[in-house]
């Protein structure tokens, strides 16, 4: 369906000391694995939107790093912070999106622990994302203690990597959980029983799982893609 996809992309955000090499990346598949499941809800349609933007500011870091690598161009540091800054609330929309898209497919098809876990994880992406991107103001050295200061970088430092792992199981959970019929029938490979009617029940198993799981996804397409009745038609 894309959450393997999705799953890789988000992956590489986990690249911390040479990001802007890999950003475009990482947006270019997360846009790729949206594009996929942008039919299930309207949060998948405003991640694969928000992945779009992250695309292109991908390369931009990817044009900086490239030229101050391999042609020594410096660029003013309040450029660098800006960029941060731009980079950090970009991921906290992406990541805020596809776990509330993530929550609302989870509810859907009865996964109450990842419907929770998602919705509680898209409030921690915005508060963790939001003091990386405080701590990139360039005043904010002259306005909080230097103690302090380093704390909060320390936390931020620690937990945007701890975040993108959690969410990552997150997306490894709907991975194995949910996934199209001719998807489940590729990855699940199951060693046959002597017994014949052992079979014979999984088989039977299988194929009630395969209608069920073809029910629920159309009923999340058509869901997703009814259109809005306007105040005309109501009347």
């Amino acid at each position: 369906m894309g959450f393997g996809t999705l799953f890789f992309g988000y992956f590489l955000l986990l690249n911390i000391a040479y990001y802007s090499f890999t950003d475009a990346i990482a947006a270019l598949v997360m846009l790729y694995a949206f594009y996929k499941l942008k039919f299930i809800n309207k949060n998948f349609k405003y991640a694969a939107i928000s992945a779009a933007v992250f695309s292109a500011f991908g390369l931009y870091e990817l044009f900086l790093g490239f030229s101050d690598m391999f042609f020594g161009l410096s660029y003013p540091d309040t450029l660098y912070s800006v960029s941060a800054m731009v980079r950090s609330l970009i991921i906290c929309i992406v990541s805020a999106f596809m776990l509330m898209g993530i929550r609302d497919v989870s509810a859907e098809v009865g996964l109450s622990k990842t419907k929770i876990k998602a919705n509680y994880l898209s409030y921690v992406t915005v508060g963790v994302y939001a003091l990386n991107v405080v701590l990139e103001m360039s005043e904010l050295g002259s306005w909080l203690a230097p103690t302090l200061l380093a704390t909060l970088m320390l936390v931020s430092f620690v937990a945007t990597p701890v975040l993108v792992i959690v969410n990552l199981t997150v997306l490894f959970s709907c991975y194995a959980k949910i996934c199209m019929p001719n998807e489940e029938q590729r990855r699940e490979v199951e060693k046959k029983s002597k017994l014949e009617f052992v079979n014979k029940f999984r088989e039977h198993q299988k194929e009630k799982q395969r209608e069920y799981a073809e029910y629920k996804i159309e009923k999340m397409k058509k869901k997703a893609n009814k259109p809005k009745q306007n105040y005309k038609d109501k009347k």
